[in-house]
């Protein structure tokens, strides 16, 4: 499974992203959890690493009309203990669209990634996952916030 994971991250390093990150720094983080395997611990578990990290790469927290970022980890067992696991990165924000003429606030995703994983250690995947996307999601980030 590790292997698999590793092979993954490192292909994707090289991707890049439909999205756009630039110019954002002010989060807000929602962890939408429907697995049997994640409770209050392993939720608070969760949001620390992602803060500890985003903040360690000039992300705040707590600050006026921040971005949403969500995690949405569903999960079903399929197996005594094995699991499948889908996770989503979701960043989600007010916009604003231009349609024919007229502009209109609305709410968007703007940034979203997914993963699909199989595992019989569900928790311990699912960290070893939401590191490798918020790993990606801090290169596509500095990347996009790069000066010319």
């Amino acid at each position: 499974m590790r292997l698999i994971l590793a092979i993954l991250f490192s292909i994707s390093l090289y991707a890049e992203s439909v999205y756009t990150l630039d110019h954002m720094r002010s989060l807000d983080i929602y962890i939408a959890n429907k697995t049997p395997f994640i409770g209050h611990e392993e939720k608070a578990e969760i949001t620390e690493l992602l803060k500890t990290t985003l903040s360690e790469n000039g992300f705040v927290f707590d600050a006026h009309d921040p971005i949403n970022l969500i995690v949405a980890i569903n999960s079903k067992e399929y197996d005594s203990d094995e699991f499948v696991i889908n996770l989503d990165f979701i960043l989600a924000e007010e916009v604003t669209a231009h349609r024919e003429g007229k502009d209109v606030k609305t709410f968007a995703n703007t940034y979203h990634t997914s993963e699909l994983i199989e595992s019989d250690e569900p928790f311990v995947d699912t960290m070893q996952t939401i590191e490798i996307m918020l790993q990606q999601f801090i290169k596509s980030y500095k990347l996009d916030n790069e000066e010319d």
